[in-house]
């Protein structure tokens, strides 16, 4: 989610201006980013970094503030930045030889535990857990973030 606000007139700023707020470090603590375009040609190059912040990752909410004289202001082409393309966020895999020494360590052991953390929540994995945990008969424990993976009443889960 990328959210854009407008703030008071940039010349204005810190001035108590009518309506003043400094909206971005309002939002920094709930946005992986946040910014204020410095001029308006620069604007595609934080759109960008704002569109490659919130998808690349744990995708989360971004904030752009766009001061109101710049919002009013008129621009020539030849003075905006081209604007990139952000690329697709990267694939994060496993290395398959850790994956297999994993599984073979899972394989083997006398007692093991399945601990479901908040990774298998964000991810949406509650199949693919599911079916790890019933396919191999493995206890599981989950965490308070990883609570609703799979339901706290299930045979197999190890919580009290």
């Amino acid at each position: 989610m990328i959210v854009i606000g407008g703030s008071s007139e940039q010349d204005q700023e810190g001035m108590d201006a009518f309506q003043e707020c400094p909206q971005v470090d309002i939002a920094r603590p709930f946005s992986k980013y946040t910014a204020r375009p410095n001029s308006t040609g620069r604007i595609p190059f934080y759109v960008e970094k704002a569109v490659r912040f919130s998808t690349f990752g744990r995708p989360g909410p971004v904030y752009l503030d766009f001061p109101g004289n710049m919002i009013n202001q008129n621009v020539l082409e030849k003075n905006i930045s081209p604007f990139v393309v952000c690329p697709p966020p990267p694939l994060t895999l496993a290395d398959p030889d850790k994956v297999r020494d994993a599984a073979d360590l899972l394989y083997y052991a006398q007692k093991p535990l399945v601990i479901i953390g908040k990774g298998a929540a964000y991810a949406q994995a509650e199949n693919s857990v599911r079916e790890l945990v019933e396919g191999c008969k493995l206890p599981f424990l989950p965490t308070p973030m990883g609570k609703g993976v799979l339901p706290d009443d299930h045979p197999l889960c190890g919580s009290s």
